[in-house]
């Protein structure tokens, strides 16, 4: 079967678009054949045209994004109508559900349209957030029933030797984002003296720059904050010398985080909010959670009574059982269904 990606694997720059496209095109490409993996996609959604007539499957990602886009609004309106006729071909529709909205706040009427219209048209869904199907039944009835949850794939980090010291209690990485809530989080700890001696670090690119800039008035002996990207070496560093690793997303928006699994894959101990898949694995009992700041107190008491020797290895096993090659299975014996119930 023939198969294209969107976003692309390949971008002008020559670089990934996202490491998460890479590795389901990896998993994937023994099953499918994709079309736009050697050429870099100078067009944005139009290069779909360039192979709309030999297409068995479109796989579409982060969708809701497409407004904020160069040309955004022009590329969103060709796929609102592309969408809507689309039974004129014989491809197969496959979203992969990874947000329950767009974490910027711009442009939502086109990013609500194309979301919505993108549920309801799929022939199935992927979501790797056991919310994710009741949340597509919500947004779009019928929805739920082709929506199916597959743990989010994990990417094993090389061992490396615990020689680190531990610098910090929390570690907060990753794209510094208002929706994270970094900021809340903040100022609930400047308030909270029960945590006024903690040691944090804070690194990641912030977008937009003002919002970084409301962050620095935070800075003091014991939080560190930077506005740079950090390299998957410095963050392997960087967790072994952290105590815990803190996610401080809002709930609205998230479903599944990338960074969350990219932490456990070496074997941090997580704690997060109570939502999406942060609340799936903490079932499985290799993440904490919390509903609101004011549980933080306490969860950090606990996390530090974890007996390492029997958290690794559930991480371990999780990391075992949900590689990108039994993904890329599971995703292929779904589709086989899908594409058998329409002969």
């Amino acid at each position: 079967m023939k198969a294209y990606i969107y976003p692309s694997p390949i971008r002008r720059s020559g670089k990934s678009f996202n490491p998460y496209i890479n590795n389901f095109v990896n998993a994937t490409e023994k099953y499918f054949t994709y079309c736009n993996c050697l050429d870099a996609n100078k067009l944005g959604v139009f290069d779909i045209l360039r192979y709309l007539f030999s297409l068995d499957l479109l796989f579409l990602n982060w969708i809701e994004d497409l407004p904020d886009r160069k040309f955004g609004i022009i590329q969103s309106i060709f796929m609102l109508l592309f969408i809507r006729i689309r039974k004129l071909f014989r491809y197969k529709l496959v979203y992969i559900l990874h947000n329950k909205i767009s974490h910027s706040e711009g442009n939502l009427f086109f990013k609500r349209k194309l979301f919505l219209l993108v549920l309801q048209t799929s022939d199935l869904i992927i979501t790797h957030a056991s919310e994710g199907i009741s949340f597509s039944e919500k947004m779009s009835p019928g929805a739920g029933r082709k929506t199916v949850f597959i743990p989010h794939p994990v990417t094993p980090y090389p061992e490396i030797e615990n020689i680190f010291v531990k610098k910090y209690d929390i570690l907060i990485w990753g794209t510094i984002l208002p929706y994270k809530g970094i900021d809340l989080f903040l100022d609930f700890l400047i308030k909270n003296q029960d945590l006024s001696e903690l040691k944090i670090k804070i690194v990641g690119k912030a977008n937009p720059d003002s919002y970084f800039n409301k962050l620095t008035r935070y800075k003091s002996d014991n939080i560190e904050i930077e506005n740079r990207f950090v390299d998957k070496k410095e963050l392997v560093r960087l967790i072994a010398e952290s105590r815990f690793v803190l996610f401080t997303y809002h709930g609205d928006s998230v479903l599944s985080s990338g960074a969350l699994i990219d932490s456990l894959a070496q074997k941090a101990i997580v704690i997060g909010p109570h939502v999406g898949n942060f609340a799936d694995l903490e079932e499985v009992g290799i993440v904490r959670t919390f509903k609101n700041f004011s549980e933080l107190p306490g969860l950090l008491t606990k996390c530090t009574q974890i007996d390492d020797n029997e958290l690794q290895p559930k991480i371990e096993r999780y990391i075992k059982a949900n590689s990108w090659a039994i993904f890329g299975n599971t995703l292929r014996q779904h589709l086989v269904t899908v594409v058998s119930a329409s002969v």
